[in-house]
């Protein structure tokens, strides 16, 4: 299921970077590992729109314990946002910005 949010006011003349995000899958088999793996896309509107569409497959190791569990898929959403953020960066001060690697 994707999420979007928008901004009910936009202030004129400054550009608005759009994140859409669709999780395919939110996986954590305990004592092994949180996975999450992730299609997003961001689109930074202005003068000359711009978007760009990636991919992360994240994976942190955690322990037995449903806090470990926990904690692996804070870490890993972490890093996504990371990945994201970093892209939308990049996105805003270069037109041919790529995915993260």
């Amino acid at each position: 299921m994707a999420a979007t949010w928008r901004a009910c006011r936009k202030p004129q003349g400054v550009p608005v970077l759009s994140v859409r995000a669709d999780v395919r899958r939110f996986d954590s088999p305990p004592g092994e590992y949180a996975l999450i793996d992730v299609v997003w896309s961001i689109t930074l509107s202005g003068e000359q729109p711009r978007s760009l569409t990636c991919g992360s497959h994240l994976r942190v190791p955690s322990q037995a314990s449903l806090a470990s569990v926990v904690l692996a898929h804070q870490q890993a959403i972490g890093q996504l946002a990371e990945a994201i953020a970093g892209s939308g960066r990049a996105l805003a001060n270069a037109p041919q910005a790529g995915c993260p690697r």
